[in-house]
């Protein structure tokens, strides 16, 4: 099977309830580039990207409270469909401030049965391998 990865990503916010991450949104999701940020205003809605972050860095300032800052990148399957799913999620939430996120070109790779998409992973499973 072949799959590509583009530097495509979205910005967003979501929570950790109970050590799951349920990959839902709590905040509107932004296209967003590398070198850009995004502003998560007071009332928890996030701002459109704009130039000013860390070149090769992704920003989200936070002006709402605590929240997991997240991103969402754009890959194309075997099946030659381009879909854009969760790629990361802070461990950690920020209260007010700023956190910068930046995407490797690497990707774990593993085979599991059962699995439920739109539950991150926390843990590594048996055998994963490591791809540029």
């Amino acid at each position: 099977n072949t799959f590509a990865w583009s530097e495509q990503f979205q910005l967003f916010g979501t929570d950790i309830i109970d050590g799951v991450a349920r990959i839902e949104s709590r905040t509107n999701a932004v296209d967003i580039a590398l070198g850009q940020q995004a502003t998560l205003d007071a009332v928890g809605v996030l701002g459109p990207a704009s130039s000013g972050g860390p070149p090769e860095q992704i920003t989200l300032i936070n002006d709402y409270g605590p929240i997991h800052p997240s991103l969402s990148g754009a890959s194309v399957g075997p099946d030659r469909v381009v879909r854009v799913t969760p790629i990361y999620v802070a461990p950690r939430s920020i209260v007010r401030g700023s956190a910068s996120l930046r995407p490797l070109d690497k990707v774990q790779i593993w085979f599991q049965q059962d699995f439920r998409p739109g539950v991150m992973l926390f843990n590594a499973v048996s055998n994963p391998t490591v791809a540029d």
